[in-house]
């Protein structure tokens, strides 16, 4: 027994996609499966060429199959079924914010850096002060040279009392400067003492104003009592004003961070600065 079958249209497929369809073994299954209605969109009858057409050999079929046959084709065809919003696959997003736990280490390491600036600004030898063409004369914090051609003579300026207040102000300022790491490590990096971060917050404000004094009075005494000619303040002059603007910036952070004690331990739910749509 023979019987030409067309073969699936597109809006049968597009029904497919949307459900699991049984292939239709009759004339009659298949132009109602085509008629039916998805979604807005509606499929007519399609009339078909006998070339699209194929050739499906039967075999004869028993009377229970028969019957069973005749009951799927009397069953009312149910309505196509679409995948609800939540389970569609989605795209990736992206999304990027602040994890307050993780960076609680950075600002201790700030404090290092400024530790390190401290100490190649007060233990250089040269660095401060230069002149215009730093062949002749040239300073540190504690000594100054004159010369040429390599034959230099030095004379140090602790013998003036600016100097000697310049020195005692940079390396107390380093002192409490070291204080202040100390125990930001014990706050923010051990655990989390959020009554210790005022205080370091007050620490580093004392270093600043004792730095500042000390980086202020250098070059005005300098140009007043030993300035010869056009000078320029150099690399290790600017190391020591790099520390205290760290210093600034961490003195502010300090004072701050109490107010962000549930971002510290990770109760609060993260803000993203940036979502991809």
């Amino acid at each position: 027994m023979t019987q030409s079958l067309p073969t699936y249209s597109a809006g049968l497929g597009f029904l497919c996609e949307a459900r699991q369809v049984q292939p239709c073994t009759s004339q009659t299954g298949l132009t109602a499966a085509l008629q039916t209605r998805v979604g807005r969109f509606f499929f007519p009858t399609l009339s078909l060429p006998s070339s699209l057409t194929k050739t499906v050999t039967k075999k004869p079929a028993s009377a229970a199959h028969r019957h069973k046959q005749a009951t799927a084709q009397d069953r009312p065809l149910e309505p196509p079924v679409f995948l609800a919003s939540s389970t569609r696959p989605k795209l990736a997003m992206f999304r990027c914010g602040i994890a307050y736990p993780r960076c609680r280490w950075i600002v201790p390491l700030l404090l290092l850096f400024a530790i390190i600036f401290d100490i190649i600004a007060i233990a250089a030898t040269s660095g401060w002060v230069t002149d215009e063409e730093g062949k002749t004369h040239y300073a540190s914090m504690w000594e100054q040279y004159h010369g040429r051609n390599d034959q230099w003579e030095s004379k140090s300026l602790m013998e003036f009392s600016w100097a000697q207040a310049v020195a005692a102000l940079m390396i107390l300022g380093l002192l409490i400067l070291i204080g202040a790491f100390i125990l930001s490590c014990v706050a923010l990096c051990c655990t989390l003492n959020v009554t210790l971060l005022p205080v370091i917050g007050v620490m580093l404000i004392v270093v600043v104003v004792l730095q500042v004094i000390a980086l202020i009075i250098y070059p005005v005494k300098f140009n007043e009592q030993i300035f010869e000619g056009h000078y320029y303040y150099t690399w290790a002059y600017g190391f020591g004003w790099g520390a205290t603007l760290l210093c600034i910036g961490c003195a502010v952070l300090f004072c701050c961070l109490p107010r962000y004690e549930d971002e510290l331990t990770g109760l609060a739910k993260t803000k993203y600065l940036y979502t991809s749509a």
